[in-house]
C-alpha cells in the first residue's frame, strides 16, 4: 500500500514518558535541524556556498500539544533495510554514499546522528534510502572544526 502525496507518519510521545533531558536535547536538535542556517550553508562555509540538504535526509519537524510532543514526517513507502545492505558496499543505488551524505550533511551543521541502525533507514521501492528519526540526534556546536575532514575521508 502507498500513501498519497501529502501523507504524513506521526509519532505521538507523553511529555511524562520523556525525561526533560531528552525533551531538550530533542527541541535543541530539531531546531538545529530546520533552521535557516542549516537549510542554506554548512559552518565554517561562505554564505556564497549553499549545501542543499541531501534527498537522503527526510524533511522532519517536532510539534507540541497538550501534554504531548510530536514527531511529523511525510510518509515514506519502503523497509528497514537489511544487515547484508548496510555492510555491503556494493548495494545498488550507493546506500552507503547516501548514508555518508546525510551523515556529513549533519556534522558539517554541528549535528550528532546517533540511532544509526537498520530500522532508522527506509529503504524506497526505486532503491534510494532515507534516513529517518532524529531524536536521538545531539547538537555538537564545533564539532566539525575538529573532524571535519578525518570524517569525510572516513565516511568516504
Amino acid at each position: 500500500m502507498s500513501a498519497a502525496t501529502g501523507d504524513y507518519f506521526v509519532k505521538l510521545m507523553q511529555w511524562d514518558a520523556v525525561l526533560p533531558e531528552v525533551q531538550k536535547r530533542m527541541v535543541r536538535a530539531y531546531l538545529a535541524y530546520n533552521s535557516p542556517a542549516a537549510s542554506s550553508s554548512a559552518v565554517g562555509a561562505s554564505s556564497a556556498t549553499p549545501l542543499p540538504r541531501p534527498a537522503s535526509l527526510c524533511p522532519a519537524e517536532l510539534l507540541f500539544g497538550c501534554g504531548v510532543v510530536a514527531v511529523q514526517m511525510p510518509f515514506l513507502s519502503g523497509r528497514p533495510p537489511s544487515q547484508e545492505a548496510l555492510a555491503s558496499e556494493t548495494v545498488p543505488g550507493g546506500l552507503l554514499a547516501s548514508l555518508a551524505d546525510a551523515l556529513v550533511w549533519l556534522a558539517l551543521h554541528d549535528m550528532l546522528y546517533t540511532d544509526l541502525r537498520p530500522p532508522s533507514v527506509i529503504m524506497l521501492a526505486d532503491g534510494d534510502a532515507r534516513l529517518v528519526d532524529y531524536d536521538g540526534m545531539r547538537v555538537v556546536r564545533g564539532a566539525w572544526g575538529t573532524a571535519g575532514a578525518v570524517g569525510v575521508a572516513s565516511l568516504r
